[in-house]
């Protein structure tokens, strides 16, 4: 008797698998599409609604355009990462993953948010970036 022949999604499944990363940046992907469409990132209720209380802080503000800008312009960069990463193409996910990893570290460093700041030079919103105040 002949083994059984893999079937057409075998080959796809265990690229997933053996990157092992594919869920994360596409969960990531979709928490930062919750960021772009809805008044309060996901992980803002969690702060207002919980660890605030705990710090004895005030609670974060609604989100302003240019932030649900930037969750979208994140959106549109970690979903391709996630689906290069299902797909086998494990060098290309980690390129692109690396690449957000460092433009995410430029407003953690520096406060300036290079998403926001191109939202201001398309919208003609000066100030959308704390860097246009300055």
């Amino acid at each position: 008797m002949a083994a059984p022949r893999p079937g057409p999604l075998r080959g796809l499944g265990g690229s997933r698998h053996r990157a092992g990363l594919a869920p994360r940046p596409l969960g990531a992907s979709a928490l930062r599409c919750l960021g772009a469409f809805l008044p309060n990132h996901p992980f803002d209720v969690v702060y207002n609604h919980g660890l605030r209380h705990l710090l004895g802080t005030r609670p974060l503000p609604r989100s302003r355009a240019p932030r649900r800008f930037a969750c979208a312009v994140a959106t549109v960069w970690l979903t391709p990462t996630g689906l290069a990463f299902f797909a086998g193409a494990t060098t290309v996910g980690y390129v692109l993953g690396a690449a957000f990893v460092l433009a995410a570290l430029v407003p953690t460093l520096t406060d300036f948010c290079i998403p926001s700041f191109f939202y201001g030079l398309l919208f003609g919103k000066r100030g959308a970036c704390p860097w246009d105040a300055r």
